[in-house]
C-alpha cells in the first residue's frame, strides 16, 4: 500500500496527480496512481519531490533509484511512526545531495541531513512537545546540529 507521493520538476511527474500521478509503497516500489479507490487513499498521503532526476531513477513498477528520494522516504515512514495527527509530514523535498527539507501538515518547516535521521527526528519529537508545553508553535528548525539547534517559532 502506498505510503507517499513522488514528484520531480524535470521530469514532469505532478504531485498529488490523481490521473497521471505516482505513489511509492513503503519499500521504494513505485506504480501509478491508477483508480479511485488509490487517489482516495493519496489524498492523506505526503509528498516526497525531487527537482530533477533522470527517468531511470523514477520508474513506474521499480525501485526508487534516486539517492536523495529514498532518504526521503525513509523520513517519511519515520515521521509517520512518531508522530500523529497534523505533526505528520505534508511533504519533504530533497534540498541537495546531503539535506532534506520537512514541512508538517501544522506547517512546521524541519531541515534533516539524510543520515543520523533516528537522532533527529526524536530530536523534534521533544521540541514540539517542549513548545507545546509552553503554549508555543514551533515555525522553522534545523535538526543537523548535535547541539545549539536553531529555532524559531511562531
Amino acid at each position: 500500500s502506498p505510503v507517499a507521493w513522488v514528484a520531480c520538476r524535470s521530469l514532469k511527474i505532478k504531485e498529488r496527480d490523481p490521473v497521471s500521478g505516482l505513489l511509492v509503497d513503503e519499500d521504494g516500489i513505485i506504480f501509478r496512481c491508477d483508480s479511485g479507490e488509490l487517489s482516495e487513499i493519496g489524498a492523506k498521503l505526503p509528498v516526497v519531490l525531487v527537482e530533477s532526476a533522470q527517468r531511470r531513477q523514477i520508474e513506474e513498477g521499480r525501485l526508487i533509484e534516486h539517492e536523495g528520494l529514498k532518504y526521503a522516504l525513509e523520513l517519511v515512514k519515520r515521521a509517520n511512526e512518531k508522530f500523529q495527527g497534523s505533526d505528520r509530514p505534508a511533504r519533504v523535498v530533497v534540498k541537495d545531495e546531503i539535506m532534506l527539507e520537512m514541512k508538517t501538515l501544522n506547517g512546521i518547516l524541519a531541515t534533516f541531513s539524510y543520515y543520523d535521521q533516528e537522532r533527529q527526528i526524536n530530536n523534534l519529537v521533544k521540541l514540539v512537545s517542549h513548545a507545546d508545553l509552553q503554549g508555543k508553535s514551533l515555525a522553522k528548525v534545523n535538526l543537523i546540529p548535535r547541539r545549539f539547534v536553531p529555532i524559531h517559532y511562531r
